[in-house]
């Protein structure tokens, strides 16, 4: 599961696309950072595995980065130093007028999150985000049924209105909620309900909350219908650790060799996620 893009080392070329790098593939991983050092063991990890990526920006790492900064991580530094395994996706898009700036900032796959919404103003806004998205050629992702995170209960997905948002917006990925939460937990999944989704609607899934579950857990979401897989817990977790173990230690190391340790433990996580995959990973 090689993609043959130009070796770069940092050099300027063309940008391969979403649609490229994602064809023919059993599974995406898409990691989160909120730090550079993050991103950097993220885009590591997927020059070494040669494996399609995601390098998502959310809410949160929207607000840390101005957005020519943003604008230079998606069209230069996250595809020219993955050598091209790796582009950027919008994670939980939280309005339209955000979604469409990032169209513009070049990123070639987008998420609009209108599962707080009833379904049927989320299939308006949604409809809305395909459509701008189409415009760019950038890929959708779409959510029905709540995934929670702590403050936030989970909300099962409807088959139904599954059924009912893919066939008014048709989304290239449609995130669902079978038990899975955001966070650092591993809860019952519900494979069935998610086999009946994907038996119902032209789209493979999108798993939210992947960075505890199990191999044999993700091997089973892979046999069901499950394309996406979203970690970040673990991203952050991994620089939580270093800087836990420093606070431990009597030294006091460089701010620099701060930086490279959390970059590799990052890109160590990520490689973790690619083997639990079964994706191609390079030594």
């Amino acid at each position: 599961m090689s993609a043959a893009w130009p070796e770069t080392g940092g050099s300027s070329h063309e940008t391969p696309t979403i649609h490229d790098l994602i064809a023919g593939v059993r599974a995406v991983p898409a990691f989160n950072f909120y730090t550079f050092s993050q991103l950097q063991g993220i885009v590591a990890a997927a020059r070494q595995s040669q494996a399609p990526t995601l390098v998502q920006v959310s809410k949160r790492t929207w607000g840390l980065f101005e957005t020519e900064l943003l604008g230079w991580f998606v069209e230069r530094y996250i595809p020219e130093w993955s050598e091209g395994y790796a582009l950027a996706h919008l994670d939980h898009g939280w309005s339209l007028e955000v979604l469409q700036q990032a169209l513009e900032l070049g990123f070639q796959s987008v998420m609009f999150d209108g599962s707080h919404l009833s379904i049927r103003e989320n299939i308006a806004c949604t409809r809305e985000a395909v459509v701008a998205a189409r415009a760019k050629n950038a890929l959708v992702e779409a959510e029905v049924g709540v995934v929670g995170r702590s403050g936030v209960p989970s909300t099962r997905t409807s088959v139904s209105e599954a059924v009912k948002l893919y066939e008014a917006t048709e989304p290239d990925f449609l995130a669902v909620s079978i038990g899975n939460s955001h966070g650092n937990s591993e809860v019952s999944l519900d494979f069935g309900l998610a086999e009946e989704v994907r038996s119902r609607v032209g789209c493979p899934l999108a798993f939210h909350g992947g960075t505890m579950v199990s191999r044999e857990n993700l091997e089973r979401a892979v046999a069901v219908g499950f394309v996406k897989f979203n970690f970040a817990t673990g991203v952050d977790t991994a620089e939580q650790d270093v800087y836990g173990e420093l606070s431990a230690s009597e030294k006091i190391p460089r701010s620099s060799d701060i930086q490279t340790t959390v970059a590799q433990r990052v890109k160590d996580f990520c490689l973790t996620k690619y083997d639990e995959l079964r994706l191609c990973r390079l030594s």
